[in-house]
């Protein structure tokens, strides 16, 4: 009997632990803008809610956390779930792997449904503030940083009035609830709180209605709550990308269906949740105001700059404007009458002084005079200069047509304006605007000409590298696909014209992700650029070798007199995508050198593949056929090409063409 007993025991252990171990906990991390016992109370039973549609087998865990506790978290894998506001939903979808948003929270107040949020500016009804240019210099108090109702869309409305951040005393109070309380013992001036706030408050008793005065108060049909700002998408309900995807469209399917009036939806005083929202206008918001996540630094466009320094630009161009009225003014007034000895002085020392580099010439073209700035932009002395003329700044980065033109204009007495390239006395080539002005004489015709310069070579080179980063791969330097698409158009125009092939070589690395995952994207990224270098090494000068992701490149193979002869290079790509490439190895303590080795699959696409129809294929349809060889490249084996060639319409061969050697890439792609 005891013997029976114990095996009934331990029958019941084995169950019960089969139990426990099938029983999964997922955890759904939920944002605290208010006081956590509040929040607790309105979101547990929707967390029971999702237990019960998703079966026995799963229970949802409730955690009320505040950001900075959702964030470690996150960090530390303990979150299944998240539901927060949208401004750190950007932040948690920069900094992590999310997947799409589920569904966006829809509230509910006086029975009227809304799925959108804004900010709540608020102050004692006694209070001088009525609007939000009354703010400046006044004590404000908002939640945090990375709330979206209770921080950023209330810099945003400033944004819009021209009001800096700075000229506001703002103070960090934690939740909506302890900014509420910090007004209301007038410890601040006024308060940012994000919709809803107020009628939870007096809803739950805590507040009374003429307790507090909204400034900048909006009247927008249909939107229930009070409300000081711009309206922005609820907050989004998120799963992580480790949760099952059944799992998933349970819980979607879920919030979907759950209805007003359950006790779930009742608790949290929500009316449900609606089809995710577009969140483009909280990014939107969040790059305005250059927050988290796009806090990055900008690059420096000529739109930043006219906003910043407009204001300057146009004193700093009116004063130009009229520094140059003035010299020629005096100039011409010299030759009509004859001034007073101050004058002429006067016109020297503006003439002299001038920040702008300034250079006159007679009507031959002869210089006469230049100023000091003149001198320290060319690197020439004044007496070198006189008696020359502009030509000798000359760099030859211009045709002499432009400059023909340019005297041409001139000599009708009418003004210039242009880029120029000059040559500094040392060598160095530097771009300048040039605004030349005529000064006529009593018959109307050029006496004198004034040349104002404004040196813009750092603009240029800034448009140059931008233009750079436009058209090629940040890694591996080589043509991207918009260089590489207008490069495969000029191919096509010329291949027709002169009756020639060309091939577009699709390229895609053997055992390139192998060695990514074992060795980590630096290494990765290393062996891309010398394994890039070396197929780039292989093309003859007339092609293009372009990277278009990833481990996918593009050879645009041009001026084939037949197709035979792009099998030559394709074998030297071949063999340099498989030849070894040594990579330096590091960790903490030790460095080593590695050996690897990758192989390629190309697909070939020949134009025109019959001399009679060159029009039979356009760029795209290259470029898939030479994708869809390589497909068969990799079928065949891989580290080998095959050519794909159309024969009457959709029927199609394929040659297929092995390499000299018999070894493989150890690296599966």
């Amino acid at each position: 009997m005891p013997r029976l007993l114990r095996a009934w025991f331990f029958i019941f252990l084995l169950a019960l632990s089969s139990i426990v171990h099938a029983l999964e906990t997922l955890t759904l991390g939920v944002f605290a803008y208010r006081p956590k016992p509040i929040i607790e109370a309105h979101y547990q039973p929707l967390a029971d809610y999702l237990s019960e549609a998703l079966g026995d087998g799963v229970k949802v865990r409730l955690a009320v956390l505040d950001q900075n506790e959702i964030d470690q978290a996150l960090s530390q894998n303990q979150l299944d779930l998240v539901f927060t506001n949208p401004a750190h939903y950007l932040i948690l979808r920069s900094e992590n792997t999310l997947t799409g948003v589920l569904a966006t929270l829809i509230r509910l107040e006086n029975q009227q449904p809304t799925n959108a949020l804004g900010g709540v500016v608020i102050t004692l009804p006694q209070s001088s503030l009525y609007r939000l240019e009354d703010l400046i210099g006044q004590r404000v108090a908002y939640p945090g940083v990375k709330m979206l109702g209770g921080y950023r869309v209330h810099l945003y409305e400033l944004l819009q009035r021209d009001i800096e951040v700075k000229q506001l005393q703002l103070l960090t109070k934690g939740t909506h609830d302890q900014v509420v309380e910090a007004v209301l013992k007038g410890e601040v001036d006024a308060g940012w709180i994000r919709t809803g706030v107020l009628e939870a408050l007096e809803r739950e008793g805590k507040l009374q209605a003429d307790q507090l005065r909204v400034i900048n108060q909006q009247n927008l049909p249909g939107f229930p709550f009070r409300v000081s700002t711009r309206l922005y998408p609820e907050w989004p309900f998120i799963a992580l990308p480790h949760v099952k995807a059944d799992t998933v469209r349970q819980i979607a399917a879920a919030l979907m269906n759950l209805k007003a009036d359950h006790p779930a939806a009742q608790a949290a005083q929500i009316h449900g949740f609606s089809p995710p929202s577009d969140y483009i206008a909280v990014e939107n918001l969040a790059r305005s105001l250059r927050l988290p996540p796009y806090d990055a630094v900008p690059e420096i466009t000529l739109d930043d700059v006219w906003s910043r320094y407009g204001d300057w630009m146009l004193i700093y161009g009116l004063l130009m404007l009229m520094v140059s009225s003035a010299i020629i003014g005096l100039l011409v007034q010299n030759r009509r009458i004859r001034l007073s000895e101050e004058q002429l002085r006067l016109a020297a020392q503006v003439f002299s002084h001038a920040r702008e580099p300034i250079l006159i010439t007679d009507h031959h073209g002869v210089i006469i005079d230049v100023n000091e700035a003149m001198c320290d932009s060319t690197g020439y002395n004044r007496p070198e200069m006189l008696g020359k003329t502009p030509s000798m700044l000359k760099s030859g980065r211009q045709p002499s047509s432009y400059y023909d033109e340019m005297w041409r204009q001139l000599r009708r007495g009418q003004s210039w304006s242009g880029e120029v390239w000059n040559r500094h006395k040392d060598g160095e080539v530097y771009a300048v605007m040039h605004n030349i002005s005529v000064v006529l004489n009593s018959q109307g015709k050029p006496r004198h000409y004034v040349a104002i310069y404004t040196d813009i070579t750092a603009l240029k080179n800034q448009q140059a590298v931008l233009e750079h980063m436009a058209h090629y791969d940040a890694l591996t330097q080589l043509p991207n696909r918009v260089l590489l698409n207008d490069r495969l158009h000029q191919a096509c125009v010329q291949a027709k014209r002169h009756t020639w092939y060309l091939a577009v070589v699709y390229i895609d690395l053997d055992g390139f992700k192998q060695v990514n995952d074992t060795y980590g994207h630096a290494v990765g990224d290393e062996l891309l650029i010398q394994v890039s270098q070396r197929m780039k090494e292989a093309l003859r000068e007339v092609d293009t070798l372009a990277r278009i992701g990833g481990d996918e490149f593009i050879a645009l193979l041009t001026d084939l007199e037949s197709p035979a002869l792009c099998e030559p290079v394709l074998e030297r790509l071949l063999a340099a995508a498989s030849s070894p490439i040594q990579i330096r190895l590091k960790d903490r303590h030790t460095e080593s050198v590695q050996s690897l080795a990758v192989s390629a699959s190309l697909g070939v696409a020949l134009y025109p593949d019959d001399p009679a129809e060159t029009d039979a294929l356009n760029q795209e349809a290259l470029i898939r056929a030479a994708d869809h060889a390589m497909y068969d490249a990799k079928h065949q084996g891989k580290n080998r090409f095959v050519i794909y060639s159309a024969v009457s319409g959709s029927e199609c061969k394929r040659i297929t063409a092995e390499t000299s050697s018999d070894e493989e890439a150890d690296i599966n792609r």
